[in-house]
C-alpha cells in the first residue's frame, strides 16, 4: 500500500511539473507574439476598413424569429478592397457580403442574418468574421440581444 502511495505522489508532482513549465512556455510565446504584433506599422496604402458601427444590439427577439441587421462600411484605404470570405460564428448566423473589389472611398455592406432559437431564452453575442485584403486581414463585427419566448 504505501509503494501505491508514493507511486500517486511521484504522479501528481509530475503533473504538477508539467502544468507549470507548460503555462510558462505560453506565456512566454504570448509575450513574443504580442510584441511582434505590435511592432508591425500598418501599411497606409492597403484598403482598410471604416464601419458605421461594429456591434448591433437587436434588443428582445422572439424565440424562433430571424432578424437581420447590416453594417454598412467605407474602403478608407489607397488600393481596392476585397472580401475573401464572411463567416457567423454558429449555424444560426448567416452572412451576406460583396466579394467583388470595392474601390477606395465607395462604401458597401455586410448583412448578419440571426435565427434565434425556438426554445431558447436569454442573452445572446453571435460574432460575424471578415476576412480580406484590408489592413488588418481580419475584423470582427458583433450582434446581440435577448431572446424572449413567443407571444401566444
Amino acid at each position: 500500500m504505501k509503494i501505491y502511495i508514493h507511486y500517486f505522489l511521484f504522479l501528481m508532482v509530475c503533473c504538477v511539473l508539467s502544468t507549470t513549465l507548460v503555462v510558462a512556455q505560453d506565456s512566454t510565446n504570448a509575450k513574443k507574439t504580442k510584441t511582434a504584433k505590435t511592432a508591425k506599422p500598418i501599411d497606409p496604402n492597403k484598403p482598410q476598413f471604416k464601419f458605421e458601427e461594429e456591434v448591433y444590439d437587436f434588443g428582445d427577439v422572439e424565440a424562433g424569429a430571424e432578424v437581420s441587421h447590416t453594417f454598412k462600411f467605407k474602403n478608407t484605404g489607397k488600393t481596392p478592397l476585397t472580401i475573401l470570405s464572411a463567416k457567423g460564428s454558429c449555424g444560426c448566423t448567416k452572412v451576406e457580403a460583396n466579394y467583388s473589389p470595392i474601390l477606395p472611398n465607395k462604401t458597401d455592406q455586410v448583412t448578419a442574418h440571426y435565427h434565434a432559437s425556438a426554445d431558447g431564452k436569454g442573452k445572446f453575442v453571435k460574432l460575424v468574421t471578415i476576412y480580406s485584403n484590408a489592413e488588418p486581414r481580419l475584423k470582427t463585427l458583433t450582434i446581440k440581444g435577448n431572446i424572449i419566448p413567443k407571444k401566444k
